[in-house]
């Protein structure tokens, strides 16, 4: 290298997950249609255990959602008292960003996210 080059600056990964077998990737869209499925229309709170990944999968998906600007603001985080629905998924408790959560409902805004 000649003096006063700065060397290529290494490649952005875009996924934490993109090159780990062990754990599974969900995009927004499909945990969206996941979320129609299980809960029929925008608004109404789905335990986050519904997603049907394991604990740290869906703490680190969630997570990343709610740091994105663009993201976070179609959709609400509950704490567990707020998510009781009877159902024993809802009882399970995820980290988020420090927050404790179990459940999410996503605002029918979220369809512009994915256009």
């Amino acid at each position: 290298r000649k003096a006063g080059t700065v060397p290529p600056a290494a490649p952005i990964r875009i996924s934490p997950w993109s090159e780990s077998p062990k754990h599974r990737i969900m995009d927004l869209k499909a945990a969206v249609e996941r979320y129609r499925e299980v809960v029929k229309e925008f608004g109404q709170p789905m335990p986050l255990s519904r997603f049907g990944l394991r604990k740290e999968e869906i703490e680190a998906m969630v997570a990343g959602w709610d740091e994105d600007y663009h993201l976070h603001r179609h959709f609400v985080l509950l704490p567990a008292p707020q998510a009781g629905s009877g159902d024993p998924g809802a009882e399970t408790s995820y980290s988020i960003n420090g927050l404790s959560c179990t459940a999410i409902v996503f605002r029918e805004s979220i369809r512009h996210a994915l256009e």
